[in-house]
């Protein structure tokens, strides 16, 4: 086992320990993994928790029971909570592979912290409780639920011999870190690293810092709130030949479309207003994706039927989904699934893939009926 003198199979003195304060882990340096001997634990050896370059161990609870799949039986293991993922180490000799043999986040029982959808905490004497960072937990957990969003559920099960408080700090843990989670990759500073960094990432972090610093203080996702956000996606898309209107700012000339519209620079807001009589809810043709390849994609509500444009609208009109560019070709998609339709169906598809929703004999018709195959074929 490795670790030199801290092995207790070597018989040696352990060194005195060092305190570990609760509100900041132990750094793990690159390379080598926090053992359970560096957890305070007592009793009998374990293999090193195969962990990754800077992750660190936040929690875990020795004699945990993950639940199988099919019949009621259940193999016993470590649960650890990590900055990184949630991994369950069963004990040796349960039919499960070790550690060892696969690589990290690889194996079945790994969860990586950004893949966990939903996190519940069950009980025998209350009702189960989503856990998320800021939910207060008043309850010992008997039983830690894990919603994977790769369709994955993961049910571990605490015994009551000693193990509340390690289940209540494990849930909890599990919950905060989940919120938190922090990546190699990810830019931003993060106390579950070590503090030290090499001198070639340091200048790459200064460099990328004077980049960005006349873009300091926006915010890196556009809401499209403001006229300056839909002027920069417009300009991030290179839509040339259209420009921001700001003529449905007050939401007067039609209340279900947004404060800005994309609309051809040759039209004026003045001819743009006789051509929203001629649709329906008013839901004039606007710019909503612009191709590389020169094309554009607009979208709009149908013609109103008690519509009789003048020979002066007919311009507008033309001018408006034209563009000034070669011809116009329309699509009718009011056969088509709303958002809500693909939406719905897709919930329905997650809560199909969960094991036991249905029998092995209604599944395909079970699968028919969330219609998603309709809305992808």
């Amino acid at each position: 086992m490795p670790g030199g003198p801290r092995a207790a199979e070597t018989g040696r003195l352990l060194p005195p320990r060092v305190p570990r304060s609760p509100s900041r882990p132990f750094p793990v340096p690159p390379g080598r993994a926090k053992s359970s001997a560096m957890n305070g634990e007592r009793g009998g050896s374990r293999s090193a928790f195969p962990g990754l370059p800077g992750e660190v161990v936040l929690e875990e609870a020795a004699g945990v029971r993950l639940r199988c799949r099919e019949g009621d039986g259940s193999v016993p293991g470590t649960l650890v909570c990590t900055n990184l993922r949630v991994a369950f180490l069963a004990a040796p000799g349960h039919g499960v592979q070790p550690p060892g043999s696969v690589a990290p986040l690889q194996s079945e029982h790994n969860v990586a912290l950004p893949c966990i959808r939903k996190l519940v905490a069950g009980s025998s004497f209350t009702k189960a409780k989503v856990l998320t960072a800021a939910s207060t937990l008043k309850f010992i957990p008997e039983e830690l639920l894990i919603f994977c969003r790769d369709f994955r559920l993961l049910r571990f099960h605490f015994h009551e011999n000693g193990l509340a408080p390690q289940a209540y700090r494990l849930a909890n843990a599990i919950a905060k870190a989940r919120e938190t989670a922090t990546w190699p990759w990810d830019s931003g500073d993060s106390s579950s690293w070590a503090e030290t960094k090499p001198e070639e990432e340091e200048e790459d972090e200064e460099e990328e810092e004077e980049e960005g610093d006349d873009e300091e203080g926006s915010a890196p996702t556009l809401l499209f709130e403001s006229l300056p956000d839909w002027e920069k996606e417009l300009k991030r898309q290179g839509a040339a030949g259209w420009r921001v209107s700001a003529i449905n700012e007050r939401f007067d000339m039609a209340p279900s479309l947004p404060r800005y519209l994309w609309v051809p620079s040759g039209l004026l807001d003045h001819d743009l207003k006789q051509t929203f009589a001629h649709f329906e809810e008013r839901r004039v043709p606007r710019l909503c994706w612009h191709h590389p390849g020169g094309s554009d994609l607009l979208r709009s509500a149908g013609f109103h039927a008690a519509s009789e444009p003048g020979s002066e609208d007919v311009r507008c009109l033309e001018a408006l989904l034209r563009a000034g560019r070669g011809p116009c070709v329309l699509a009718d998609t009011a056969e088509l699934p709303t958002l809500a339709d693909i939406q719905l169906a897709h919930l329905k598809l997650w809560a199909l893939c969960l094991h036991g929703a249905a029998p092995e004999e209604k599944w395909l018709s079970a699968l028919e009926a969330t219609r998603w195959l309709d809305h992808v074929r």
